[in-house]
């Protein structure tokens, strides 16, 4: 800071005169300055190499003494011709620094800074230059102030600066370290001056990890171990190689000539050769069953030997022509739906477009985590290395505003330890949130939170909420509100129709707000005026308004003013403004009360005018006594206009005078009856008036300000602002949100770089300063990468290793480990979700540094307890995980279901036979049984039928066939219907919503449910046979495989839990008894046999 900065400065100013016969110098204000006595008693003042003689007893006794006394320091506060006025500082002790000193600056200190306002952003270089501007004092020798308590030990002072105070505190290791930061408050202080050089010097986790030491050690890891993040490249190359391969696998088609095959357009039609079209789309419907797929239209041949970095360098912001070829075509000529416009001539080939971003995405995800740009310590995570110690940061978990996102009352004790661990950790917290224990209130909660403490000077866009899938993030968001506003979704389905939640927000505020408006005008009789003006003024600013409608809307403008002005209390406009807005009104034309037809008519009869003396000498008197007759009939035309026509109407013959009169007053009536100018034009107010109706409304606004009114005032522009434009509502709610929502990949999309107001992604790309990922577990590790990779403050993945896994494909893995000749701890890092591994990691990683990262919930409020303690014991307790316990007692779930009252579980038995009792796959990679659908059908038809609308309903079962088999039984008993051109099955309208809005009926496998809940499930067994097991234990490996063969995915622990978790008040299992009995099954499938068991216990039956 500079000298004059300095909040410490002697109230004191000392006036001292120039020597009369010494050169005059002219000094800069404020600059510091030496004053001293010489050897010789003589005064003297420099600045740099300039020297003043001061006048002997020049300043008085005070002066004096304060200039023999060492150390101080002068300021020059303003020179005027000789006399010099002085400042000086004034301390209870001067002591030198020996030597260099340094004072550590970590996260917590920046960190703390931000949030108190005191720096805009965490960067570390802006907080080490804001500290020496705020507490160095520059001059000809650096000095700084500090108190010093005699008790303390060394290096534990308190600099003072501008504004703020640190308290430092020395570690027992030597370092000097920034226990709190706070607003200087006392002025009168006995500080002491510091001289010499005080150096503020990074100290941040980052500045560590990203040293020459710590890449060293980071380099020595990835050579001893491998990399996981180079495991992953390896992965992500395959992938590639597969698509490439797919996409020579259909081949190309070269086309001659491409043209519109539709005048709406939208369809294109290629000339081809007949014989390579038909090579070609054979080969095309070998794929077409993933409706994903696409063809490409290019001018030159595709390259399908580039690696993923060239694939990834080489795409364009231009969109390329894709689409779907028409299952019909004529020979030689291929249709395809597509709004682009594809090169005349070229060649169409499978489109890889889409996996080029998917693959852009995770290539720019993992270089960023490498490179440690925004938090060094996810790499080394990742790797599983030591991180460097670090003061850990103290949070208060909750606020009253959090804990509201709770529905069932107060949290419980680990959501709110949840909450804490997120806000606290240094980079990577992992909340595992078993079945219904309320990880989305947690997620709601913790955004709250995250606002209220202030990280980002700029709260807009700070969160990312994100998923692998869709319905994930809209399940989080549906429950975000911060300071009031929703969370923006970036990027939407491809085949469905999302509920836009700022849409929906916007509504349902109008609404809320429409009602306090209603209560007020039913109280405030002026407000029914107030609307009326404010929507005239609205309609009259913004709308594009015919010349009468206009006229009309100033008439009820002016009539809404006068009913304000005669209430009592009357909201008057100023004289000055009144006259102004009465001239304007009286300036306007009369515009002519003419309908279209009238106006055409009048038209044709103004334009039949003779304006010339020859041609009036003809008929000109009848044309004009024909014009003006028709005025009179219609009752329309400007009046001034008509009346100076009249005058003419006697004259039978024109002189040159009267000619150009006549001619301009047709000319003015042509005017009146046309207007060349565009609508956009012509129907907006001029400036003039939009000028005065900005002041009418500041003027009316500023009257309810001073007065009781406004509220009510205020509210009724905030509903028409919703009102009348909707779309400006919408945007603003989108420019200031908080929480941004996204899936993974689209977290990285070009919509989301709009939204962050990004020109380009560059090498800054997209940041958040936290990131929150939702069923993270699930979500492959490349896919997750991308959120993670974006975070700066911290990470929070919320999820269950104990539900679905992440989604490889087999192929890919056996391909990468046969390539690069993976070792079996490689091969089983494929295997395991980043989830997972982090949750293993970090557990030992928190015995050594003492950090909680992991917080497992352990309450469910979903299920009945009975339900909820099966769930518990057999897929978490069985893990040595923490039991899940109940949080609402089974009074509050339904208990009189018709065919199953009082019981919440029951077996529908459908025993093994012959025929449709037999699992089946019939070629098809996916086992079905179609007794089995039946029985489910039935059943799931009697229930909706029983229960009515206030119940919902979800069909679960492991198999795609089984999904299909049921579907086409409940086809019979019209509960759905299939789409004839997707062919996706669809919920008859009549059941596809309860009586509260939820969705009341869904059919699906087990990952269309992670994340639903049902009042009941029927879960569709499937598997039936009469295979024999081999006596042994589950691990034997001939066990195994017999086991497998005969259970397939009801052996998949992560599976069961899903499928068995997601009701309510009931579980249905339909399917052979027999497959859940006996000591094999008890090895085999112990979940499906432990839930049998408890459906011949009390709270159950079997049918």
């Amino acid at each position: 800071m500079k000298l004059a900065d300095f909040p410490l400065l002697e109230p004191e100013v000392h006036i001292v005169r120039a020597e009369s016969g010494a050169p005059l110098l002219q000094l800069d204000r404020y600059c510091e300055v030496r004053v001293w006595f010489d050897d010789d008693g003589l005064l003297w003042l420099a600045h740099g190499d300039d020297l003043v003689e001061l006048e002997a007893g020049s300043g008085g006794k005070l002066f004096a003494a304060l200039v023999r006394r060492p150390g101080l320091v002068w300021l020059l506060l303003r020179q005027t011709g000789r006399d010099f006025q002085l400042q000086t500082i004034l301390p209870s002790d001067s002591q030198p620094l020996n030597e260099a000193a340094q004072v550590s600056v970590d996260e917590q200190t920046i960190n703390s800074l931000v949030r108190q306002g005191a720096l805009q952003t965490t960067d570390a270089g802006a907080a080490l230059k804001w500290l020496r501007d705020e507490f160095v004092v520059e001059g000809p020798r650096p000095w700084m102030a500090i108190l010093r308590d005699p008790q303390a030990g060394p290096g534990d002072w308190k600099l003072l600066g501008r504004l703020w105070r640190l308290d430092l505190q020395a570690t027992p290791s030597g370092r000097v370290l920034i226990r709190r930061a706070e607003r200087l408050t006392s002025r009168r202080l006995g500080w002491t001056m510091l001289t010499g050089v005080l150096e503020f010097v990074e100290a941040t986790v980052a500045s560590q990890l990203l040293s020459a030491t710590g890449q060293a050690t980071f380099d020595q890891s990835v050579k001893s171990y491998g990399s996981y993040l180079d495991l992953w490249r390896k992965y992500s190359e395959q992938e590639w190689e597969r698509s490439l391969r797919q996409a020579a696998s259909v081949g190309v088609l070269a086309y001659s000539k491409a043209e519109e095959a539709s005048d709406e357009g939208g369809v294109w039609r290629f000339q081809v050769v007949p014989a390579e079209l038909q090579s070609f789309m054979n080969a095309w419907k070998a794929l077409e069953s993933d409706l994903d797929l696409e063809l490409e239209a290019s001018a030159r041949h595709p390259d399908w030997t580039t690696n993923i970095e060239d694939a990834t360098r080489s795409i364009t912001s231009a969109r390329r022509f894709r689409g779907r070829p028409e299952p019909r075509n004529k020979p030689g000529q291929l249709l395809i739906e597509s709004r682009q416009r594809p090169p005349e001539q070229g060649y169409l080939s499978l489109s890889l477009a889409g996996d080029r971003t998917v693959q852009e995405r995770r290539l720019k995800a993992r270089k960023a985590i490498e490179s440690g740009r925004r938090l060094p310590q996810l790499r080394f995570l990742l790797q599983d290395l030591p991180l460097p110690s670090l003061r850990g940061e103290t949070h208060r978990a909750l606020s009253r505003h959090a804990r509201e996102c709770f529905k069932h009352g107060a949290p419980t004790p680990r959501q709110e330890k949840a909450i804490k661990v997120a806000l606290e950790t240094p980079d990577i917290a992992l909340i595992i949130g078993p079945p219904g224990t309320g990880k989305t209130q947690v997620i709601a909660a913790l955004e709250r939170r995250i606002s209220e403490m202030g990280e980002q000077q700029n709260a807009q866009h700070q969160v990312l909420i994100s998923s692998f899938q869709h319905d994930a993030v809209e399940n989080a968001l549906e429950r975000t509100s911060v300071f009031g506003l929703p969370g923006v979704k970036v990027g939407h389905r491809k085949r469905a129709d999302a509920i836009d939640l700022v849409e929906r927000w916007c509504a349902e505020t109008r609404s809320k707000v429409e009602e306090k408006v209603a209560r007020h005008e039913a109280e405030q009789p002026h407000l029914a005026s107030l609307n009326r003006l404010y929507l005239s003024i609205a309609k009259l600013r913004h709308g594009q308004l015919a010349p009468a409608e206009r006229q009309a809307e100033i008439d009820k403008l002016s009539a809404s003013v006068a009913e304000l002005a005669e209430l009592r209390p009357g909201i008057r406009l100023s004289p000055v403004l009144m006259d102004e807005w009465k001239d304007y009104v009286a300036e306007q034309p009369v515009v002519p009360t003419c309908s279209v037809a009238t106006s055409r008519l009048l038209l044709r009869k103004v334009r039949s005018l003779r304006v010339t003396p020859a041609a009036f000498a003809d008929d000109g008197q009848d044309r004009l006594s024909d014009l003006l007759s028709t005025i009179d009939w219609l009752g329309c035309g400007q009046e001034d206009l008509v009346a100076k026509l009249r005058s003419l109407q006697a004259a039978s013959r024109l002189d040159a005078g009267t000619a150009e009169r006549l001619s301009a007053l047709k000319n003015a009536m042509l005017d009146t009856l046309l207007d060349y100018r565009p609508p956009v034009l012509k129907n907006r107010l001029d400036e003039r008036g939009r000028s005065l109706l900005i002041a009418i409304e500041t003027a009316i606004t500023d009257r309810l300000k001073a007065s009781r009114m406004g509220v009510a005032g205020v509210l009724a522009r905030y509903r028409d602002a919703f009102k009348l434009e909707p779309e400006r509502a919408n945007d603003t709610v989108r420019e200031y949100a908080m929480v941004i929502g996204a899936t993974c990949q689209q977290a990285d999309s070009e919509r989301m770089a709009d939204l962050k107001n990004l020109n380009g992604l560059g090498d800054a790309g997209i940041s958040f300063n936290t990131v929150v990922v939702d069923e993270a577990a699930r979500a492959n590790p490349l896919d997750l990468f991308i959120p993670m990779s974006m975070a700066e403050r911290r990470v929070v993945l919320v999820g269950d290793h104990r539900q679905l896994p992440h989604l490889l494909e087999p192929a890919v893995e056996e391909a990468v480990a046969e390539a690069h000749d993976l070792s079996d701890e490689q091969r089983r890092a494929y295997e395991e979700s980043l989830f997972q591994r982090l949750w293993r990691q970090l557990k030992e990683r928190e015995k050594r540094d003492g950090i909680p990262r992991v917080v497992m919930l352990d309450t469910q409020f979903r299920m009945h307890p009975v339900l909820g303690d099966f769930v518990s014991r057999e897929f978490y307790e069985k893990e040595k995980l923490d039991p899940v316990k109940s949080g609402r007692p089974a009074s509050s779930f339904l208990s009189n279901i018709p065919g199953h009252a009082k019981r919440v579980c029951c077996w529908i038995d459908v025993p093994w036979s012959d025929g449709d009792g037999r699992e089946s796959r019939q070629g098809i990679p996916s086992w079905h049984r179609k007794a089995e659908g039946k029985a489910v059908a039935a059943e799931a038809k009697r229930l909706l039928e029983a229960c009515g609308d206030s119940v919902s309903i979800g069909v679960i079962t492991f198999y795609s066939a089984q999904r299909d088999a049921i579907f086409r039984e409940l086809k019979q008993f019209d509960l759905v219907d299939r789409d004839t051109e997707t062919g996706e099955w669809l919920i008859a309208d009549a059941y596809r919503k309860t009586d509260k809005g939820e969705e009341r009926f869904r059919v699906g496998t087990v990952d269309a449910f992670q994340g639903k809940e049902f009042d009941i499930v029927l879960l569709s067994v499937v598997r039936s046979n009469r295979k024999s097991l081999p006596q042994g234990e589950a691990g034997d490996e001939a066990f195994e495989k017999a086991a497998n063969g005969k259970y397939g995915h009801l052996r998949l622990s992560n599976r069961m839990n899903v499928a068995m978790s997601r009701q309510r008040s009931l579980l249905i299992a339909v399917g052979d008894r027999a497959m859940a009995e006996g000591i094999g099954a008890t090895n085999a499938v112990p979940a499906l046999n432990a839930f049998l068991q408890l459906c011949q216990g009390a709270h159950g039956h079997v049918c």
